[in-house]
């Protein structure tokens, strides 16, 4: 499984998780911190990650 992590959390949360066997990665390093939450959670559709 691979994780989204929102902009309301802290970039940090990719890394534990990463440590923790999880794949996971945060938004700001997909796309820009304005996008609209509906381009965000639709995302994860198109690209395999869960939200």
């Amino acid at each position: 499984m691979k994780i989204l992590i929102g902009m309301n959390l802290s970039p940090s949360w990719a890394k534990v998780l990463n440590e923790a066997g999880i794949e996971a990665i945060h938004w700001s390093e997909v796309g820009p911190a304005i996008t609209p939450d509906p381009a965000i959670m639709a995302m994860p559709q198109r690209t395999g990650l869960s939200s």
